[in-house]
């Protein structure tokens, strides 16, 4: 048996608190927290397309209520909106505002630094092996 610190299971978590960290500490300098610049960045690559709710809730697997806050996190800074759908009622469509899509480009610029840092070193051929394993360790916990 391995030790902790020899599992897999540990290593990715601690990648995945340190990343979390260090992405929330950059983000505050713009007011955002890690899921806000996730909404934000799906919002950005829509290309100023709304999306309902819906979509962003299934897209993050979050509760309704969870992403209700996030929404209206982001529509209080003004960087999104949200407006009741004109053909359900019950559904909402969610935009970027001009202020929300200039913000991410910036927070992508930052993004794509980040990935450099958290790549550097590797060779493509390693980048995609590790890419490919880590997909297939999702498909592993996520097979019914």
């Amino acid at each position: 048996m391995l030790d902790d610190k020899a599992d897999i299971g540990f290593r990715i978590k601690r990648l995945n608190d340190v990343m979390h960290a260090r992405a929330n500490a950059v983000l505050s300098e713009y007011g955002l927290t890690f899921a806000q610049m996730k909404v934000l960045m799906f919002l950005k690559k829509r290309s100023g397309n709304r999306c309902l709710q819906k979509e962003l809730e299934e897209t993050f697997c979050v509760r309704h209520s969870t992403m209700t806050g996030i929404i209206k996190r982001l529509c209080a800074k003004g960087f999104a909106t949200s407006e009741v759908d004109r053909s359900d009622r019950r559904m909402r469509n969610i935009g970027l505002t001009e202020k929300g899509a200039n913000l991410a480009e910036q927070v992508d610029e930052t993004h794509n630094a980040a990935r450099k840092t958290l790549l550097r070193g590797f060779t493509e051929e390693q980048i995609r092996t590790l890419s490919g394993l880590l997909d297939a360790v999702y498909g592993n916990l996520t097979q019914s």
